[in-house]
């Protein structure tokens, strides 16, 4: 005969439907997988994330749980392959890490999501030693009064921004590379980020866009009084275009104020292919907005570019004993050029034109010793043009002359600009005029040396009476 059919199974209990429900929830929640090493120990070790694995396939977090809430260093044992890093989560997270990559290479994955998202305020991330590297062009994303730094003996293969997540405003966020850091990619500030700061700082230390997108500052209004500091020896190059206050939206008023590039102590900033002609450069405020951005260029320091295109009013290229070298100026109304030091240098090279708008201004402070010829310029002159067309400078250009320290020492004639070349240069006799009966109440003088080709400023010695009263 058959057998028997088995008997029904007993009633499930509440209490199991819910363990069913929990080990189901246990199953999704697995897309996260938490670092759970403490100072010192190694990212490559499985057992040191939650999952008994490395988070190859999924997203791995820093500091996702309060009892992670401890600043620490992190180190790797070996070359390793992760998908996304994320430092925050729903618990407490630390105020510093530190990724020691112990000379091995740290390869982030994920090409569909950013590979690196910094979610907590106040963090400060530090990666060292080895070698970092995204297959993603993405960029890694800061919101706000977060640190990213590339220390010693790194090399950066990826992009990083001062940003926030969607279009929510970041401030007061920074990105450093630093001591001999290698960064291959862009360093850069989107829309949304005010008060940032990107520094590059050291000798050795390289930021290399690879001629591959643009240094953006102030493309919207909330992105203003953001700071990218080149010193100390640290090298700036190959970025297509550097644009400063702009946005290449039609009529846009709403691009950012106040936004500085600082190229500082002995340090360069190149533009790709800087010495040929073509397109590519600096573009500096937008059209018809009052912008306050500024370049400065200081001690001994470069910047070079193949165009310099300056809109709107308000913006400046300051120089302090630093060198502006370009191809192609395109300079619009309300501009204005400050020179200082003993060895100040506005260059271009002649291979294109020179346009100057209505109503910008070219200030000098004239030092004690006056100007000094520096290494591979012809002359002594601030402003040394070599334009490849004729140029008529506009009746309303403003010079502004400190000479109050060479007066001191006991005056004498120095020049402003020179122009080299075989084209024409106009400076009509109206706008010399002018430009004397303003300076006059400082006891110089200038006048446009045609022999010479130049610009010439006359300073009066100080004089003194001394009266003695018995």
């Amino acid at each position: 005969p058959p057998p028997p059919p088995p008997p029904p199974p007993p009633p499930r209990r509440p209490n199991d439907l819910l363990a069913a429900f929990a080990v189901c929830a246990a199953f999704a929640a697995r897309a996260d997988n938490y670092w759970k090493g403490v100072d010192g120990e190694d990212l490559a070790t499985p057992a040191n994330w939650s999952d008994e694995a490395l988070p190859t396939g999924a997203t791995g977090y820093f500091n996702g749980r309060s009892e992670h809430g401890t600043d620490y260093t992190a180190t790797l044992s070996a070359d390793t392959s992760l998908y996304q890093l994320i430092w925050g989560g729903s618990g407490t997270a630390a105020k510093s890490t530190v990724i020691d990559l112990c000379g091995h290479t740290l390869s982030l994955t994920s090409t569909t999501v950013r590979p690196v998202r910094i979610e907590k305020e106040g963090q400060s991330i530090t990666v060292t030693n080895g070698v970092l590297s995204f297959s993603s062009e993405t960029a890694w994303l800061l919101g706000s009064n977060q640190t990213l730094t590339f220390g010693e003996g790194v090399v950066f293969n990826g992009n990083a921004a001062l940003h926030a997540a969607g279009t929510t405003p970041g401030t007061g966020s920074r990105i450093v590379a630093r001591d001999g850091a290698k960064v291959n990619g862009r360093l850069i500030f989107s829309q949304y980020q005010s008060e940032g700061e990107i520094l590059a700082t050291g000798e050795g230390t390289v930021v290399d866009f690879n001629n591959a997108g643009a240094l953006v500052i102030g493309e919207q209004l909330s992105s203003s009084n953001n700071t990218y500091l080149i010193e100390k020896g640290a090298s700036f190059v190959d970025a297509t275009s550097v644009e400063i206050g702009y946005t290449s939206t039609s009529g846009s008023t709403s691009v950012g104020k106040g936004n500085r590039i600082a190229v500082e102590s002995g340090s360069t900033l190149f533009t790709k292919d800087w010495d040929k002609s073509g397109s590519g450069g600096v573009t500096l405020g937008k059209a018809n907005v009052e912008g306050g951005n500024e370049i400065f260029v200081g001690d001994g320091s470069t910047f070079a570019s193949r165009t310099i295109i300056v809109h709107g009013t308000g913006n400046s290229i300051s120089l302090s004993n630093g060198t502006f070298k370009v191809v192609k100026y395109t300079i619009s109304a309300g501009s204005a050029f400050r020179l200082s030091g003993s060895s100040p240098k506005l260059y271009q090279t002649g291979q294109n034109g020179f346009s100057l708008g209505a109503g910008c201004t070219f200030a000098f402070d004239i030092p004690a010793g006056g100007y000094a010829v520096r290494d591979g310029y012809a002359n002594a002159a601030p402003c040394d043009f070599i334009p490849g067309g004729a140029v008529t400078v506009p009746e309303d250009t403003q010079l502004s002359i400190n000479a109050a320290e060479y007066a001191k020492a006991g005056g004498g004639t120095v020049p402003l600009m020179a122009f080299r070349g075989a084209q024409a240069i106009t400076f009509s006799q109206t706008l010399l005029d002018r430009w004397n009966a303003e300076l006059a109440a400082q006891n110089c003088s200038v006048a446009w040396d045609s022999a010479n080709r130049q610009l010439t400023c006359t300073v009066k010695a100080n004089s003194g009476l001394i009266i003695f009263f018995r």
